[in-house]
């Protein structure tokens, strides 16, 4: 909390989350193809899971530093839906 007051100190509670700067560009094609899949199955998940997807999809394609592929996408959200 003293982090989030002042500044001061380590962040706690990330949760595990990734450091550094987050790839917009690559956020945002997995968010597109995650919700185009979605809607082409004409299915919906709830903010958790679809979170925990995008974070997954996030990891496999920036820890690689592979380019965001759509049939990998969908491999993925075949597996949740």
């Amino acid at each position: 909390m003293n982090w989030l007051l002042s500044g001061e100190g380590k962040m706690k509670g990330t949760g595990g989350a990734a450091q550094g700067p987050v790839d917009l560009d690559a956020l945002r094609q997995i968010i597109s193809g995650v919700e185009k899949g979605l809607a082409s199955k004409h299915r919906a998940l709830d903010p958790e899971r679809k979170a925990r997807l995008v974070t997954l999809l996030y990891d496999h394609f920036v820890v690689k530093q592979s380019k965001v592929e759509e049939e990998v996408v969908e491999k993925y959200l075949e597996l949740v839906v």
